[in-house]
């Protein structure tokens, strides 16, 4: 995590009732969002914040390299690496992760929320103002659920954790429509703004990035630096986040629940 001060605290919270523990790599954060994971420590929750100074996105690289450790001191049945803008949903999250197949990696489908001019601007828990998502994922993006089978040091967990890797061929892995994950990627023009600046310089400044990967920081990165967007053109990015082409989409009204 980096700079998520507005949805830390709810992230944990609704995740506390799912996972028995919780590591937060917190990536040089200068706002309160490392003061806001050891305020939760004390309250008891299953949490462990870790500090990464690193000024260059290396994401993949640090939840490989946490994966592989906790493989050996945890030894857990699975291993789900999320975005602190990323929400488990699903009728008993729990239960059903632990239906899951032990045999291959389990996608999970992103549902996008996006802001409206319906929201309540009242509300500070983005994910009770945001209560619209997108009719349609295109393309339909997934993260993964890692089963103990695939936490060894031969698997990598590649940037943005859309799938697994493996060095000796493939991983297989399969959609599941038990559990979603919701997304909110743009909460506030100011929180956008900021996120695509910053998180565009620091994954350019990595020497190992791939062509075409976070396309949508660079799309984005020059208007964003020109200033904040409009309400119009906030709510026109929200819509059309991390689509390659712009394509007729809707919005459907379904909150989540915590």
């Amino acid at each position: 995590v980096r700079k998520e001060a507005d949805v830390i605290a709810t992230f944990i919270r609704h995740h506390a009732r799912i996972a028995d523990r919780m590591v937060i790599i917190d990536n040089a954060s200068t706002d309160a969002t490392a003061d806001i994971v050891e305020a939760l420590q004390t309250e008891g929750l299953p949490i462990e914040l870790r500090r990464d100074p690193s000024a260059i996105h290396r994401q993949g690289e640090a939840l490989t390299t946490l994966m592989h450790e906790l493989n050996l001191t945890d030894d857990p049945d699975w291993i789900i690496p999320l975005d602190a803008d990323e929400f488990l949903t699903g009728n008993d999250a729990r239960r059903t992760i632990g239906d899951l197949p032990t045999d291959s990696v389990s996608l999970m489908p992103w549902r996008t929320y996006v802001p409206t001019a319906e929201d309540n601007p009242l509300e500070r828990d983005a994910t009770r103002r945001i209560t619209h998502r997108r009719s349609v994922e295109s393309p339909q993006y997934y993260k993964i659920v890692i089963p103990r089978a695939f936490h060894g040091k031969r698997y990598t967990i590649p940037l943005g954790s859309h799938g697994l890797e493996f060095t000796g061929g493939n991983v297989p892995m399969q959609p599941t429509g038990m559990l979603t994950l919701a997304h909110f990627p743009v909460r506030s023009p100011e929180q956008i703004r900021r996120k695509v600046i910053e998180s565009w310089e620091r994954h350019s400044a990595n020497p190992n990035r791939k062509a075409g990967q976070n396309y949508h920081w660079g799309k984005l990165y020059e208007e964003m630096a020109a200033g904040l967007p409009s309400d119009t053109r906030f709510r026109q990015i929200a819509l059309q986040y991390a689509m390659p082409k712009p394509v007729p989409v809707d919005t459907v009204y379904d909150p989540i629940m915590h």
